[in-house]
């Protein structure tokens, strides 16, 4: 059946560790990790891989599917109030499950797409390998042969 990984990263995460300490770094990690458990419930799960990068799994989902929940997920985390005075923003990766895949090949494709969200602004999903990039006010482009 077809399944999304998402990777998602929180944006300048050591800016918030640098100006607000460790301690409300931390209390950012718990939000995120809340936040995205909450908005996932049943239809996925959540896993932190460490720092401020989180992986989210979404089972019986098409590319379109998954790429409005890339984009419900990084706009339900920048609508939370985490720190006063200072918006929390996240960049995600997309990436559909191809049955050539090993677990490694699935999660590189959307670490890349991370990491391009990341080049391209960051507070975005990023779901094909070109062009699908997404922000506050532009569509999630999803390329359904992913």
């Amino acid at each position: 059946s077809p399944a999304a990984v998402l990777a998602i990263d929180l944006d300048r995460f050591k800016d918030i560790n640098d100006r607000f300490g460790h301690d409300a770094g931390d209390l950012v990690l718990c939000e995120v990790a809340r936040r995205l458990r909450r908005e996932v419930g049943e239809s996925g799960a959540v896993f932190r891989l460490g720092g401020e990068e989180f992986l989210v799994l979404l089972q019986d989902r098409e590319a379109a599917s998954a790429g409005r929940w890339g984009e419900m997920l990084r706009a339900a985390i920048a609508d939370t109030a985490i720190l006063q005075g200072r918006p929390v923003t996240v960049s995600i990766g997309v990436a559909m499950l191809r049955a050539s895949d090993e677990r490694a090949s699935w999660t590189r494709r959307a670490d890349e797409r991370l990491y391009r969200a990341k080049r391209e602004g960051r507070d975005r999903v990023v779901s094909t390998d070109g062009g699908g990039a997404s922000g506050k006010t532009a569509p999630v482009l999803v390329q359904a042969s992913d």
